[in-house]
């Protein structure tokens, strides 16, 4: 936000400086042509309802596809929900858990999913990012006995910061990083 101010204060001041030297009588070089808009959105969606919905369902298909990985050591439907570098990154968690044999049982769920920032569908630079609670009450994680290893002052629901990019290829948002959000807890 600073950055944005100082930006603003310095073209008013070479607005000024500009005004002070013409009405002087001086004047400077010609200015040079407006250079053309770079791209760097992409209307992607008609509207913030389109693109939250397709945010929406793009994560909810990740997480599907997360409880499968964790429950049955079985990543191959991340491949279609999620980035390369993301789908590398659970392979790796994933692997561990099947070396110490723990397993998840149960399922995740989703709710309050909000896009972080909107803009009428636009997607900057290919990626998006969407505010959800991550809800983990129904999921258990069991050691190869079957006895939980879960914490017992664990919580519950988990407010997340979801990255995800638009992918021409697939043709639909593909998530490439969910983090928990450490700010405000956006869920209670």
């Amino acid at each position: 936000m600073m950055r944005g101010r100082g930006r603003l204060v310095a073209l008013e001041l070479a607005a000024l400086t500009l005004a002070a030297l013409t009405l002087s009588g001086c004047s400077g070089p010609p200015a040079p042509p407006p250079a053309p808009p770079s791209p760097t959105a992409t209307q992607v969606f008609a509207s913030d309802d389109e693109a939250l919905a397709a945010a929406t369902e793009a994560y909810a298909a990740y997480q599907a596809a997360l409880d499968l990985a964790y429950s049955k050591y079985d990543v191959s439907l991340l491949v279609d929900v999620a980035t390369t570098a993301e789908v590398d990154g659970v392979k790796a968690s994933v692997a561990e858990w099947k070396a110490t044999k723990k397993k998840q049982v149960g399922k995740s769920w989703t709710h309050g999913v909000r896009l972080a920032v909107g803009g009428t569908g636009v997607i900057a630079n290919g990626m998006t990012q969407i505010y959800v609670c991550l809800d983990v009450v129904g999921i258990d994680v069991v050691d190869e006995n079957g006895d939980s290893v879960v914490s017992e002052d664990q919580i519950d629901t988990y407010p997340m910061i979801v990255s995800l990019e638009w992918s021409a290829a697939a043709q639909r948002l593909l998530v490439t990083s969910e983090d928990v959000w450490t700010a405000e807890n956006f869920c209670v």
